[in-house]
């Protein structure tokens, strides 16, 4: 292990070097951004901050302050001024968004309840990529990573997205999008130490080919300290490497061509606890894990008007994980098309249509196998559209639209949406929705057969086997969605935004004994979640920002035919915090010095006996001279040893967060 780190550092600075070499050979940083968005989003007004372009809503440019959905934008500069390290830590400056550390290099993260290591009900993309694994249906968020300085904004939707997005877009989407290679010229270096942070560096470059064509390429490195566990340290530390680039050219007056990808390779520690059939019939164990793999992505679009336009996507990703539970080869191909136009000026169209492919190869363990085969090949097909038709020009718009997927364990699903957006001024805006989404079954929900041992007690002599076994007969979970919303941007320097749901559930999963030794997943729960958040984003003073945010959610279910598994009722009932809040303070002080204070909130996980705590980020930085900056940052600061989530899935144990402090330079050319 020693000597992989060893190796992995000597590569990093390698490729620090190669960064430093090309910047000396004079590249061309000059060429002029190719996106719609400005280079700086720190430098927007609140106003300006609102008439930022998302396209997570619609697939398709518009205004935040138009879109008729629960979206939040975290920007470059909330990345930057809060001082996280990880892409998970951003997601928690949105509101009604649950982050929580299971361990140092596993998250649980969900959207509006049913929160678990892999939350099934949570779409997250990439660039457009999604990053779902159907194996479990969620998403490994130790390999979800980039260099954070390239990350424009991300866009965050509570509630469905599946229209557009489909199948598994059920509580929420998260879509993280990169920056224009054009807005990344030069060279920039950011490097680091701490507590936690022992040690993380990253560095790019960015070039031209030409008037028409521009690049970069990163790479970045990162070796993480372990967190704790019943006063002592736990083995959860990591390491990983990541490369990638990324190049945007202008093909022709209206023709773009993107094409990005990103190579990765991680060890990570943890803490494992699985059956055994001889006493103790458990062994509690550490082991090393590699995680690696990569992905390449294709974008082309062309613009036939300001009203039309074509675009296709294509992109390949493979991941491949080495774990004592399951070792597992996944490769993904997926191709994309959709087509925008506008019908005279009352109504907008878009359409699409796409196909995916799934190849995994897996390798099982006394933990869990599968029935079927090692090795299976899927195929998802679908197709969209949606109408925006202004019934009153500038007033009130309806949107329509659904999707039809055909996938290879449900067969075909149905997902429709209807929303109304009214802006009876520019300062108000009030929107509505009702939609269908499902949740789809995973490989592991089919085919899995999962072993648990149960120790001699009572009058059984020995140990009990009980198996966990997929089912062909497994079915999608449904979802109707109400919503409302309100937004409100009356004065230059306030903007409220609020957004009450009522989502009902029907036939969610539960796990029922069928024997003495047998454990079904069946669909035999339904229930209902409801709740409301809020975001306030003020500027008292031209130096001062503040901005907070609330939410609370409620799930209420019940069982029904003759399904007895209160355990996983209770769990999702339980496993929800009732309240979120956060309260940041950006604050320009004199000397070319920032402070931002970030303090959050969580309510009791009275399932998991965690209780409500607050925590605090402190960040203090300068800008010592043109292009370079210094920062010390201070994570968890109210408490060392707080557990955030004490659930995993796989036998992982959880661990207890601890306080930090790292500092931290950049340097931009």
């Amino acid at each position: 292990m020693k000597n992989k780190i060893y190796f992995k550092q000597r590569l990093a600075t390698t490729c620090f070097a190669v960064f430093s070499l090309a910047a000396a050979l004079g590249v061309s940083p000059g060429l002029a951004s190719l996106n719609n968005l400005p280079d700086d989003l720190s430098d927007l007004s609140l106003e300006d901050l609102m008439n930022i372009e998302v396209t997570s809503v619609s697939k398709q440019p518009q205004k935040l302050s138009d879109s008729a959905a629960a979206i939040f934008v975290i920007t470059q500069d909330d990345i930057r001024r809060s001082g996280v390290t990880s892409i998970p830590e951003a997601l928690r400056l949105a509101p009604g968004v649950h982050v929580a550390h299971i361990d140092s290099n596993k998250w649980s993260i969900s959207i509006r309840g049913f929160n678990s290591r892999f939350s099934n009900k949570l779409l997250v993309l990439m660039d457009g990529r999604s990053v779902y694994t159907p194996l479990y249906s969620g998403v490994y968020w130790d390999i979800q990573d980039t260099m954070l300085e390239d990350i424009e904004r991300i866009e965050v939707i509570r509630g469905p997205g599946a229209t557009l997005w489909g199948a598994n877009a059920v509580n929420g989407v998260i879509n993280i999008i990169s920056r224009n290679s054009a807005d990344t010229q030069g060279t920039m270096f950011s490097a680091g130490t701490g507590s936690r942070e022992k040690l993380f560096g990253s560095g790019r470059f960015g070039g031209t080919i030409g008037t028409d064509t521009s690049y970069r390429i990163y790479g970045k490195y990162f070796d993480r300290d372990k967190f704790t566990a019943d006063n002592h340290d736990a083995d959860d530390g990591w390491n990983s490497l990541r490369g990638g680039f990324r190049l945007d050219s202008r093909l022709a007056d209206a023709d773009y061509l993107t094409v990005q990808g990103d190579i990765y390779d991680n060890e990570s520690d943890q803490t494992m606890s699985v059956s055994m059939f001889q006493p103790p019939y458990r062994k509690i164990f550490a082991e090393t894990t590699d995680q690696s793999g990569g992905n390449l992505l294709l974008r082309w679009r062309r613009e036939f008007s300001e009203t039309a336009g074509l675009e296709a996507q294509a992109y390949y990703d493979r991941t491949e994980r080495n774990e004592y539970a399951l070792h597992q080869k996944i490769n993904i191909y997926d191709f994309d098309l959709q087509h925008h136009f506008q019908v005279k000026t009352s109504q907008e169209i878009i359409w699409g249509m796409g196909y995916r492919f799934y190849r995994d190869d897996l390798r099982g363990s006394q933990t869990i196998s599968f029935s079927n085969t090692n090795h299976r090949n899927d195929d998802l097909f679908n197709a969209f559209i949606q109408d925006d038709i202004a019934v009153v020009p500038q007033q009130l718009h309806l949107i329509i639209g659904s999707k039809l997927e055909h996938n290879a364990y449900t067969g075909y699903e149905i997902q429709p949406n209807g929303r109304l957006l009214w802006t009876p001024s520019k300062d108000h805006a009030c929107w509505a929705a009702v939609s269908r989404a499902v949740r789809t079954p995973s490989r592991v929900e089919h085919d899995s057969v999962v072993q648990i041992v149960i120790p001699p007690q009572g009058r059984m002599p020995g140990p009990m086997i009980m198996e966990m076994k997929g089912s062909d007969n497994y079915d999608s979970e449904k979802l109707v969605a109400y919503e409302l919303g309100y937004r409100f941007l009356g004065i230059d320097n306030l903007s409220i935004d609020i957004a009450a749901y009522y989502n009902d559930y029907d036939d969610l999963q539960t796990f029922e004994t069928t024997n003495m030794t047998e454990i079904a997943i069946k669909n035999l729960m339904d229930g209902a979640a409801y709740g409301f958040e809020a975001a306030i984003d003020w500027q008292p003073l031209d130096w001062w920002r503040l901005q907070a945010a609330y939410a609370y959610e409620n799930v209420s279910l019940e069982l029904n035919g003759n399904s007895t598994d209160y355990t996983t009722l209770e769990s999702a009932e339980k496993n929800v915090p009732h309240n979120l809040a956060s309260l940041r303070s950006s604050i320009d002080l004199p000397a070319d010095m920032e402070l931002d204070i970030w303090c959050r909130y969580v309510d009791a996980l009275r399932g998991q006996r965690i209780d409500s705590y607050i925590n605090m980020d402190v960040r203090l930085a300068w800008q010592a001279k043109a292009g370079l900056e210094v920062s010390l940052v201070g994570q968890n600061l109210l408490d060392n040893e707080q557990p955030e989530y004490n659930k995993s899935n796989m036998g992982n144990q959880p661990t207890e967060v601890p306080s930090g402090l790292y500092l931290k330079a950049t340097w931009s050319l």
